[in-house]
């Protein structure tokens, strides 16, 4: 009797260390993956992009061209978008989400479209 309570216990103990392992990889996993996407998104990086021609159409990516100086500088003049922040969308141009040209078409100010004062 006393050798089946110890087996009993050598069970319960060894079960025990099995689950404290394998929460602590799963813990590990899971910081490692927040890790990851951190690392992820952190590497997106937002330009401004100045449009190329005052009568040129703004919701067209390709009349946009990069712009390395203060937005405000850029956007003097009549009321129409002059500059938007944006990504790359990988090949030279701005990403134009909906959401962006939703904001140029309502002409709606924002931090990521810039109007002429």
């Amino acid at each position: 009797m006393r050798k089946n309570l110890i087996v009993k216990a050598s069970l319960f103990t060894l079960i025990l260390a099995f689950m404290t392992i394998g929460t602590i990889v799963v813990a590990a996993v899971m910081k490692v993956n927040a890790n990851q996407a951190t690392a992820e998104d952190s590497s997106v990086q937002t330009t401004t992009w100045g449009l190329s021609s005052p009568s040129a159409d703004p919701t067209d990516a390709e009349n946009y061209v990069p712009f390395t100086g203060d937005p405000n500088e850029l956007c003097a003049g009549e009321e129409e978008v002059c500059a938007v922040m944006a990504e790359d969308r990988g090949d030279g141009y701005p990403n134009l989400t909906p959401n962006l040209i939703q904001q140029i078409n309502k002409q709606i100010p924002a931090t990521d479209v810039h109007f002429r004062d």
